[in-house]
C-alpha cells in the first residue's frame, strides 16, 4: 500500500488542459499542494500508477463518438470501473453541472448511472450536498494576469452576454428584453459560437434590426471574453440556474458586476461578494430588469476596485483537493 506521505497520483479525465483554464489551474493547484497529477488516457486508466481517478465532465468519456468507437469506449470504461473496483481506487467527481446539457441515450445513460454508482465523493463547487463537499470555484486573475481597471468612460453603456450560445441557457431573454430597454446610451453585445447554428439566426430575428444589439456568432478564446468583458459594464447571465458558471468567475475576475436570476445559489454568491458585484433578478428577465441594472453600473457605477475572492485561490483549492483525496483512500481502504 502507498504510504500515506507519499504523493498522490491523481488522474483527471481530461485528455489535457484544453482550452478552459479551469483545468490547468487546478492541476497547478494539485501540484502546488503535493500531488502528482496527470490527464487521461486509457493506458493510464486500465492499468496505469494511478491512486484516485477524478472526473469531470463524465460524458466526455464515451458521448462524442459514434458506431463502434462508442461500443467500444463503452466497454473501457466499464473495464476502468473494474479495475478501480478491485484495485480499491476510489472515484471522486466534479459536479461542474447539476444535469448532463445533452441528451443521453439509454445505453449512455445507464453506463453514466453505472458511474455515478462508483462515484466515492462528490465535489461541489456551489450548493454541497450530503454525498459531497464544499470546495469554491477559483478565480482568474493569475491566470490572466490581471489587474482592476475601470469600466469604458464613455461611448454606450455596454452590457455583454458572453461564452457559448447555447437554447438552455436562455440568451433569447437577454436580447428581447433589451429590445424593450429603448435608450440610446444602452448597447448589448452577445458573443461566443452558436449550438447549434440556427440559434445564432433565431438571435438576430429578435433584435429587429436594432443597431444597439450586436450579436457575433464566433468562437471567443479566453483572451477574447476577457477583452470583451472589460469593455463592458455589465455582464448578464440570464441561464435558468447559477450553478458553475466560469463566466460568471471571470467577470468578478475581471471586476464587472453580473446580473443574475434569484436563486439559493446566486444569493449566496452575491452575499459573499456583495449586492455591487451580483445584482438580481426575478422570474423572467425584463427590460426593466435590465434597464435599472445599466443604470446602477452608468459610466461611474463601479470605481476601479473588483470583488475580494478570499479563499478562492488555486493553492488553497488544490490542499483542499488532496485533502478529499486524503479521506476518500481512508474511507475505501478501510471498509
Amino acid at each position: 500500500m502507498r504510504a500515506q506521505s507519499d504523493r498522490i497520483r491523481v488522474m483527471l479525465t481530461t485528455h489535457g488542459p484544453g482550452r478552459n483554464p479551469f483545468i490547468p489551474q487546478l492541476v497547478s493547484g494539485l501540484e502546488s499542494a503535493g500531488a502528482e497529477a496527470s490527464y487521461f488516457s486509457w493506458p493510464r486508466a486500465l492499468w496505469g500508477k494511478v491512486d484516485v481517478i477524478h472526473l469531470h465532465w463524465v460524458e466526455g468519456l464515451f458521448l462524442f463518438d459514434t458506431g463502434l468507437r462508442k461500443v467500444a469506449k463503452r466497454a473501457l470504461v466499464r473495464l476502468m470501473l473494474l479495475r478501480a473496483r478491485l484495485a480499491r481506487i476510489p472515484i471522486i467527481q466534479t459536479v461542474h453541472n447539476l444535469d448532463p446539457h445533452d441528451t443521453l441515450v439509454p445505453a449512455d445513460a445507464r453506463l453514466f448511472d453505472r458511474i455515478m454508482e462508483q462515484v466515492s465523493l462528490n465535489i461541489y463547487m456551489s450548493d454541497a450536498q450530503p454525498d459531497g463537499t464544499l470546495i469554491p470555484h477559483g478565480h482568474y486573475r493569475d491566470w490572466h494576469g490581471l489587474d482592476p481597471t475601470a469600466p469604458p468612460d464613455s461611448g454606450p453603456t455596454r452590457a455583454v452576454t458572453v461564452g457559448q450560445l447555447r437554447k438552455y441557457k436562455n440568451i433569447e431573454d437577454v436580447v428581447t428584453a433589451f429590445t424593450g430597454v429603448e435608450d440610446a446610451g444602452y448597447e448589448l453585445v452577445v458573443a461566443g459560437k452558436a449550438r447549434p447554428e440556427e440559434y445564432s439566426r433565431e438571435l438576430r430575428d429578435l433584435t429587429g434590426g436594432r443597431d444597439s444589439v450586436v450579436i457575433r456568432d464566433e468562437f471567443l478564446s479566453d483572451d477574447d471574453m476577457v477583452s470583451l468583458i472589460q469593455s463592458s459594464h455589465l455582464v448578464v447571465l440570464p441561464y435558468p440556474e447559477i450553478y458553475n458558471s466560469g463566466v460568471l468567475f471571470l467577470a468578478l475576475s475581471v471586476g464587472r458586476p453580473v446580473l443574475v436570476r434569484q436563486g439559493p445559489i446566486s444569493l449566496a454568491l452575491r452575499d459573499e461578494f456583495g449586492p455591487e458585484w451580483i445584482l438580481l433578478f426575478e422570474g423572467q428577465l425584463t427590460a426593466n430588469d435590465l434597464r435599472g441594472a445599466l443604470a446602477s453600473v452608468d459610466h461611474g457605477g463601479t470605481s476601479v476596485s473588483w470583488p475580494p475572492m478570499t479563499g478562492r485561490d488555486w493553492l488553497t483549492i488544490g490542499r483542499s483537493h488532496v485533502d478529499v483525496y486524503r479521506r476518500a483512500l481512508r474511507e475505501l481502504r478501510t471498509r
